[in-house]
């Protein structure tokens, strides 16, 4: 039984990890349930900080060691929406932010929390936090569409 009170229902080894391919969460409730599948592979983390920017259009930064990348063809919410963070688009005057949540599975992930009311078919926009002094001295490099972006808001702002 989880601390809400909600329970995970699914194979589980001798050391109690989760093992099956089937997973389900109870909540509290005890009538409400989130049922899933997925098929669990191999693989070697891979570094997104020194690869191509057009390759993280699809990544978020969990914390300061561990980003999350959602690689192709995973990229679209047909394919893959546990989590949509990553499809949020920049803005310098966000009504968003990045926050922490935790998830009844998953733990601490980010979520995106609201900074004043939104409308209707408003668009959700969180800043990205890129670093405005080259070559990304206090915070992860800019792209190239951030800086020409970036110019351009400032220059709205003269």
């Amino acid at each position: 039984m989880n601390t809400d009170g909600g329970s995970l229902v699914g194979e589980v080894n001798e050391d109690g990890e989760m093992t099956g391919e089937k997973i389900a969460y109870v909540y509290p409730d005890q009538r409400t349930a989130l049922y899933g599948n997925w098929s669990a592979e191999k693989g070697q983390p891979l570094g997104v900080d020194s690869r191509d920017w057009a390759l993280n259009g699809n990544t978020l930064s969990l914390d300061e060691e561990t980003v999350i990348d959602v690689p192709e063809p995973y990229n679209h919410v047909s394919k893959y929406c546990a989590s949509l963070g990553h499809k949020a688009n920049h803005s310098f005057t966000p009504n968003c932010v990045y926050d922490m949540f935790v998830h009844p599975r998953f733990g601490p992930i980010k979520c995106i929390r609201t900074l004043r009311a939104v409308e209707a078919e408003e668009e959700l926009t969180v800043a990205y936090g890129y670093d405005h002094s080259p070559p990304g001295k206090s915070g992860p490099e800019a792209p190239e569409w951030y800086q020409v972006e970036l110019k351009a808001f400032q220059a709205t702002q003269q």
